[in-house]
């Protein structure tokens, strides 16, 4: 079979997920359980460290020159002691941390979106609410319903919801200048694990691809061989024409394709895809299949691993994910294979050895009984 032939051959036939309910908001409020105080440390950028970070090291030429360096952007923030509260939710683990001073005005968004329910207080809690800054801003409560869908909330210790611009933007502007020196970020995760939202706003779908991708971040983490033959999958696929890639975004480096490809892999089928400036070629669960059924087997498997684990918080797509995963085997894993096997022969020695990484995963048995030969 062709290359091309492998990639876009595939059953048609997807059955939808089912529609989410709509829970409303008073009903959420009840699922936050409260919270207690404490202080943490936050970062600011230093206006007298203002950048470019960087250190030097002598080439090969012997020649000084001067790279980004990380430790030198780290070391130039202001670190400071903020009041914070630290929110419980009923059936999840993560605890949500907001600063006092943001807190106090989100207090007055949930009130008025709560007297939104109530028909004697919606009128003049509507006119409150278009008048008012933040009324859009993401609440505590608004994470919940994204977060049941989670195959596994629990990869997540804490959200922690800022109403400032992330303080690594500046350096990932400096890293990588050649994807968007405008870029902001809406999302992070901090290297203790701590997920990071920044001005974070309510609209249901972009925040549940935010979480999405950031939790697929998480679950890399978690199954490193399985990023690397991912890895090793997207150089075979983007030898073919018209190759297929989720967005601009996933290109900037290996964890990022994985994370927003991951988007498309967890989404609802019902969901209206997100548009805007990185979402433009978003895809479905069943196209992603078609346009790229080696990555798809690769993702999948990894997730399906997940998924039989016994000690798993399953989410309210956990049949629906399971069912995703079996169909991707049962109609993906043939085509992938074949596809892999066909550069074996290539006159490439990268191609060749890309090839083998991706089949050790694919096939792991004949991995260990080719070693025992």
């Amino acid at each position: 079979m062709s290359e091309k032939s492998i990639l876009s051959s595939a059953p048609r036939s997807f059955a939808p997920s089912r529609r989410a309910k709509t829970v409303r908001f008073a009903e959420l409020c009840k699922r936050v359980l409260g919270f207690e105080r404490s202080k943490e440390i936050f970062y600011h950028p230093n206006p007298d460290k203002p950048g470019p970070w960087l250190k030097s090291k002598i080439n090969k030429s012997g020649k000084k020159v001067f790279e980004d360096d990380y430790g030198s952007f780290r070391d130039s923030l202001l670190a400071v002691e903020e009041a914070v509260r630290i929110y419980t939710l009923e059936g999840h683990s993560t605890k949500i941390v907001i600063k006092e001073s943001y807190a106090k005005i989100l207090d007055e968004v949930r009130r008025l979106r709560v007297e939104l329910d109530d028909d004697s207080l919606s009128a003049v809690a509507r006119k409150q609410l278009d008048a008012h800054p933040f009324a859009q801003r993401a609440l505590p409560e608004d994470f919940i319903p994204s977060m049941d869908a989670l195959p596994h909330s629990d990869y997540f210790k804490r959200f922690v919801l800022q109403n400032e611009n992330n303080v690594e933007d500046q350096w990932v502007r400096q890293k990588k200048s050649n994807y968007n020196r405008d870029f902001i970020s809406s999302a992070a995760v901090d290297p203790n694990g701590d997920l990071l939202f920044f001005k974070r706003d309510v609209e249901p779908v972009y925040l549940r691809t935010d979480l999405f991708h950031e939790w697929a971040h998480r679950l890399a983490a978690q199954y490193r061989n399985a990023e690397t033959a991912f890895f090793n999958a997207v150089l075979l696929e983007q030898r073919v024409d018209g190759w297929y890639f989720p967005s601009p975004y996933a290109l900037t480096d290996k964890g990022e394709h994985w994370a927003v490809y991951g988007e498309c892999m967890l989404a609802p089928a019902d969901e209206a895809a997100p548009q805007g400036a990185l979402r433009e070629n978003r895809k479905y669960f069943h196209e992603v299949c078609e346009a790229s059924p080696l990555r798809a087997v690769i993702w999948m498997r990894t997730l399906h691993t997940l998924l039989k684990s016994g000690a798993l918080r399953r989410g309210t797509m956990h049949r629906e994910l399971v069912w995703r995963c079996m169909r991707t085997e049962k109609f993906y894993l043939q085509r992938a294979v074949e596809f892999a096997e066909s550069y074996l022969t290539s006159e490439d020695p990268k191609a060749v050895e890309q090839a083998k990484a991706v089949l050790d995963y694919l096939l792991p048995s004949q991995a260990k009984q080719a070693e025992a030969a």
